[in-house]
């Protein structure tokens, strides 16, 4: 098998990266994941009651990526989930970026509602967080949806195969080398570019790919989350303002950085089973 571009892993990154190659050059381009294609893509936990270990597993590998079957939340903010303008050298870029990537889903099909904290209320919780010690952060959200995802996937992956990228499922991509892949199944798949974007299902992985290749490879400060459940009324009022509110604190021990996510009001916890844990 032949391509000028390997792209494994069918995620966000994977699927952007083959659109804007596609948009810009005639090379051709091979998706390849491990996971199902969004068609196929689902858990039966709610059936069973419990999770039965697909392999590989529908929540975290296939088209669209973890985030397609766990919400599907867009935060368009370039500080929130990490630090975009940091990368970018340049506040004004990350938000034209951010934008950017906002218009994309939407033409393939997002919901148009924004969810924007604003008004009083939001200035009344910022308040009430900074007497806190806390910092609120009013960032505009959409929420495109477990419900809707899977849709606004298909739509994407339609448009990149009228753009002449070829899209391959359930295929496992065993080992790098240079210039070539070797998948697990032994086909050998010979390109020009490999870009490994495999998730966090395949981050282990891929350290071990880099490690073998003599990449160097650099660690980003370990994020250690606590999960926190409440009653939904001691939360309402706050996520009445914003859809999955995001506060910063800094902790008077020690001054350690700690960061609320993934708010998921009224929500359902969803298992990610990796291997091993």
């Amino acid at each position: 098998m032949k391509t000028d571009v390997l792209i494994i892993g069918a995620g966000p990154a994977g699927l952007f990266a083959a659109r804007e190659i596609s948009i810009s050059s005639d090379l051709q381009i091979l998706v390849i994941d491990r996971g199902n294609d969004i068609s196929e893509r689902t858990c039966p936990i709610s059936a069973f009651k419990g999770c039965t270990r697909c392999s590989p597993c529908n929540i975290l590998c296939g088209a669209g990526g973890a985030g397609t079957l766990s919400s599907g939340l867009l935060n368009l903010r370039p500080d929130i989930g990490g630090n975009l303008a940091e990368i970018t050298k340049s506040k004004r870029r990350a938000w034209e970026l951010i934008n950017y990537v906002d218009r994309i889903f939407l033409q393939y099909g997002a919901p148009e509602k924004l969810y924007k904290p604003q008004g009083k209320k939001a200035k009344e919780l910022e308040r009430k967080a900074a007497s806190a010690g806390a910092r609120f952060i009013p960032i505009p959200q959409r929420m495109i949806g477990t419900d809707n995802a899977p849709s606004v996937i298909a739509n994407f992956e339609a448009d990149l195969r009228e753009r002449g990228v070829r899209l391959l499922f359930r295929r496992d991509v065993k080992k790098i080398e240079h210039r070539r892949a070797l998948l697990s199944d032994g086909t050998e798949v010979r390109c020009k570019y490999i870009i490994a974007a495999p998730g966090r299902v395949g981050a282990s992985w891929l350290a071990g790919q880099a490690k073998e290749l003599g990449i160097p490879a650099t660690y980003n400060p370990i994020d250690i989350g606590v999960r926190v459940e409440v009653p939904s009324i001691i939360v309402e009022p706050i996520c009445d303002i914003s859809l999955d509110p995001k506060f910063h604190i800094r902790t008077r021990t020690y001054d350690d950085f700690v960061r609320t996510f993934c708010t998921n009001h009224y929500g359902f916890v969803v298992q990610e089973v990796y291997n091993g844990f």
